[in-house]
């Protein structure tokens, strides 16, 4: 649409074209450009004049660079919707992801790989070129230096979801390289392989840890980083995750705070840009076990057992849930139990490191002695006493029971509208009662958030919660998707703020 063609591949997308504004309906007065065997710096901004070739031909364009976009005579790049940059004989290429919008009413937004190829014969600045927008890219002062190095730790679970992972991560591969991320890959080949192996890594090697799996995998390796003696440190190592998976609730969470489509290259952008967000951790804790750590959620009552009883159905992809949803309607039945909490008390924002020290890493520390390679299990959880602090649910049966860290449980599944990856809370959100018609009626409402409609469906936020179930009405813990040490035993959650380091798209704003 009046863009120039820059590239060789005839199915890229066109950037968009940038309009100049008039003043008093005479044309903006422009800078001279240069003849592309030089370049120049009018403040923030790197002008030259580069050559395309296409198969019309060869053209020269005028090439503009600053802290935010990349322009090619009157069309623009965002900054943020690129990787990275590399030489090619006899110019350099520019590698684009800008934001697809989405075909026809079953389609979804993506990104789209779109090279820029520019050509001079002036290789020293073809090369200062893409140091610049190498550095612009990881959000770093564009100097001409060298850009530093990026290594990754790469576990692909090929068993999570229907099998897909190691297709999925050969998908995005090529955009990491683009961003200069080299890559270790270890495929894992049994369960607890990565929580047994994460001990005895030197992680210092590594930038991050990239786990492709569904959230089970990431459920493992922050179990294996807390048996790790140098815990304190590692455990604020960043990691980012693609999605493997059936659920990939975190991966989701991550693409829906940072306005990413929810597709494998919107999770990859966010690993390729480097840019990073503290996450919660959470803390499960049974009577003769070593503790858990999570991040997503601990679940109850229908819940959970659909999460986990329709795990026989894997092969089957997210239409397991809608299959084993089904049968659990049909033979409907509620949850005893008593559930205590202490309530949040709202606090002023006070910065990420404050946080790590002051609550979240200092807090940890004190909980977390059992969990050290041969210390001995709790005999016990703490008595809730007389502690005024606590306070009781007031249900006597519920139909679902869930205590939430992220927003989303899923691609398409809002449980916590609006809640934060670092917020400090755990969203305790339940159902109280005994009614078909309502839990159906939360289901049908989770794909946008609005089950809250229901006045017997309640949401408290809570520093800490106890479920003590009654062996009258069975049912599972889900613990993150995974199973519990004992389902039929009281478990305590609690929630360490901004202990973890995750890819996000920036700040961790509010999730929808």
């Amino acid at each position: 649409r009046g863009c120039p063609i820059l590239v060789m591949d005839a199915e890229a997308n066109p950037p968009r074209q940038v309009l100049e504004s008039k003043k008093g309906g005479q044309k903006p007065k422009m800078e001279p450009l240069l003849d592309g065997k030089d370049q120049n710096r009018y403040g923030e901004i790197w002008k030259a004049q580069f050559r395309s070739k296409s198969w019309t031909g060869s053209k020269e364009y005028a090439v503009e660079l600053t802290t935010a976009t990349f322009r090619i005579q009157g069309c623009e790049y965002e900054i943020e919707d690129i990787v990275g940059a590399s030489l090619i004989d006899g110019g350099f290429c520019t590698h684009a992801y800008p934001l697809k919008a989405c075909c026809g009413c079953w389609g979804k937004p993506d990104r789209s790989y779109t090279p820029l190829r520019l050509y001079t014969t002036d290789s020293k600045l073809a090369a200062d070129w893409v140091k610049r927008i190498n550095h612009l890219a990881r959000g770093l002062p564009p100097t001409t230096e060298p850009v530093p190095d990026r290594k990754m730790l790469v576990y692909i679970n090929p068993f999570s979801g229907v099998g897909q992972a190691p297709k999925l991560f050969k998908s995005v591969r090529p955009m990491l390289e683009q961003a200069g991320i080299k890559t270790e890959v270890v495929v894992t080949k049994k369960s607890g392989q990565v929580e047994e192996e994460i001990t005895k890594i030197d992680l210092d090697a590594y930038e991050a840890t990239i786990i492709v799996s569904g959230d089970g995998l990431i459920f493992e390796y922050l179990t294996g980083i807390m048996n790790r003696s140098d815990w304190p440190q590692t455990i604020q190592k960043p990691f980012g995750v693609l999605p493997g998976g059936t659920g990939n609730g975190l991966a989701a969470s991550l693409r829906n705070s940072s306005g990413e489509p929810m597709t494998p290259l919107g999770s990859a952008m966010l690993i390729a840009k480097g840019k990073k967000s503290p996450l919660d951790l959470l803390q499960f804790k049974q009577s003769g076990f070593p503790p858990k750590y999570g991040f997503l959620s601990l679940t109850w009552g229908f819940f959970s057992d659909l999460d986990l009883n329709s795990e026989v159905c894997r092969c089957c992809g997210t239409l397991r849930f809608e299959c084993y949803a089904i049968q659990l309607l049909c033979n409907f039945k509620s949850y005893k139990g008593s559930v205590k909490y202490i309530k949040s008390i709202d606090k002023p924002s006070i910065t990420r490191e404050e946080k790590l020290s002051a609550k979240g890493i200092r807090l940890l520390k004190e909980a977390v002695i059992t969990s050290q390679p041969g210390s001995l299990p709790d005999s016990k959880l703490p008595e809730i006493g007389e502690d005024t602090k606590w306070e009781e649910v007031g249900a006597d049966r519920y139909s679902m029971l869930l205590a939430l860290n992220t927003s989303m449980q899923s691609e398409d599944v809002i449980l916590a509208p609006g809640a934060k990856l670092d917020d400090g809370f755990i969203h305790l959100t339940y159902l109280q009662g005994h009614s078909c018609c309502s839990t159906l009626r939360a289901l049908l409402r989770f794909e946008d958030g609005s089950m809250f409609k229901d006045p017997n469906y309640k949401r408290i936020n809570v520093e800490r919660v106890r479920i003590e179930p009654d062996k009258s009405t069975p049912s599972l813990f889900s613990l993150d998707g995974e199973h519990a040490d004992d389902h039929t035993s009281p478990i305590d959650l609690t929630v360490f703020p901004s202990v973890l380091t995750v890819f996000t798209g920036g700040g961790a704003t509010a999730s929808r």
